[in-house]
């Protein structure tokens, strides 16, 4: 096997690429939209589970003349779809976008799972649907988009990567399984797909090997240029994350864990408010017909260094540092216009995450930051305010193919059979 195709489903775009193993080229890279939401619900995010699998269909369909012959897959976390015992959905595909369940008091949840209780998650989402709606009354099948995705020719080998199964809420970190202690909490029987902690063949398009997908953070991580235990990876798309390579599990305090590929293990603040928050104050502006992108993109380093406004990007309840929505501090007489707004939107969006990067350099060896994903790809000024405000040197990912494509194409060197 030569050659492998690559997609990312992200929330955003949908991105895919043919990556040759043996020369190390890309091409035929291509990107459509996400599916957008279909709920009217205030607080659901809900998209077609059909449409995905018909995009994932198309893209195998329009890369075939390159004869790949595996498929890797990387993909937004914490979303789910409910299926059968034998993998026929039952519900659409529930991102990580919908807050229709409140937090459930779960003992030890961080202690189990890694992660910090949030809105959004799976585990509170389900709860919601099974036992307060009472939607379903039989033996269901919590599987995330990569599981879904697997299935797509009825040939799934019923795999999950642990990096995707831990998305869920009901995966202990520990013990490398799904918690009982959790699962019990619901009134119905749960079926989740095997956990692994390789990459090997999930399921199959007609023939071709599909193999376990793995988080988009991960898959990022695992891609990011010159990234080592002195890096802090800053990833900025439309949610965000502040991420460490570890040789251990035990993390810092107010740090989260989360599974990763190979043997070593990541560190992370996730749900940090970024392009999703971005784009919600940059509405009002998009219904007066105002292309905000393109100026945002020319701001020099100066000028939005000298912006006059606080601007708190945690709107929506699962972000981190969420208190009772956003907020815009420091509006003066002559200071409301639409420069000064733009030019503090992006120095407030990378000042936040300096008290994520102090967090993991409580022993001061951190030496680099690596900033990715697509909001720094459109704003550049992004890598010099964060030499700035961080008070280290910064690499921006400066190729035309995502830190996640990257790190899918290094999986198909390092995995692949």
């Amino acid at each position: 096997m030569n050659k492998a195709l690559l997609v990312d489903f992200g929330a955003t775009h949908i991105k895919s690429v043919i990556y040759d193993i043996v020369t190390e080229q890309y091409s035929d890279f291509r990107k459509v939209d996400a599916p957008p939401n279909t709920s009217k619900v205030l607080g659901e995010f809900v998209v077609s589970q059909e449409r995905l699998t018909e995009i994932f269909k198309d893209i195998c369909e329009s890369h075939q003349f390159h004869e790949y012959g595996a498929i890797f897959i990387s993909s937004q976390m914490h979303g789910f779809v409910v299926t059968d015992k034998n993998n026929k959905p039952l519900t659409d595909y529930i991102s990580w976008q919908d807050q229709r369940g409140p937090i459930v008091k779960l003992d030890e949840f961080r202690e189990i799972t890694g992660m910090k209780s949030r809105i959004g998650l799976p585990v509170y989402n389900l709860y919601h649907m099974v036992n307060t709606q009472k939607s379903f009354n039989q033996k269901i099948k919590v599987m995330t988009l990569p599981d879904l995705l697997a299935n797509i020719s009825g040939k799934s080998e019923n795999i999950t990567h642990n990096s995707m199964l831990a998305s869920t809420g009901f995966y202990d970190v520990n013990q490398e399984q799904i918690s009982p202690h959790i699962s019990d909490l619901f009134q119905c029987d749960l079926m989740f797909n095997d956990g692994t902690p390789n990459i090997e063949i999930a399921g199959y398009y007609n023939d071709i090997p599909i193999y376990t997908g793995v988080g988009d953070l991960q898959s990022a991580t695992y891609g990011a240029v010159n990234a080592d235990f002195d890096s802090i990876l800053v990833n900025i798309g439309t949610g965000s994350q502040v991420s460490r390579i570890s040789e251990t599990k035990k993390t810092p305090s107010g740090i989260e864990y989360r599974p990763y590929i190979g043997d070593n293990h990541l560190h992370t603040v996730t749900h940090i408010p970024a392009g999703r928050a971005l784009r919600a104050y940059l509405n009002l502006f998009s219904e007066l017909g105002f292309d905000c992108w393109e100026k945002m993109r020319h701001y020099t380093h100066e000028e939005i260094v000298n912006s006059t406004l606080e601007i708190d990007f945690a709107i929506f309840e699962s972000a981190a540092g969420y208190a009772d929505g956003g907020s815009i501090r420091g509006v003066r007489e002559n200071n409301f216009n639409i420069d000064n707004i733009l030019t503090s939107l992006i120095g407030s969006l990378a000042q936040q995450y300096v008290k994520y990067i102090d967090k993991f350099d409580c022993n001061n060896d951190l030496n680099w930051v690596i900033l990715s994903g697509g909001i720094p790809r459109n704003i550049p000024a992004l890598s010099t305010l964060m030499t700035t405000y961080a008070q280290k040197s910064c690499i921006m990912h400066c190729s035309a193919i995502d830190e996640t494509l990257h790190g899918l194409s290094k999986i198909a060197r390092n995995y692949a059979a």
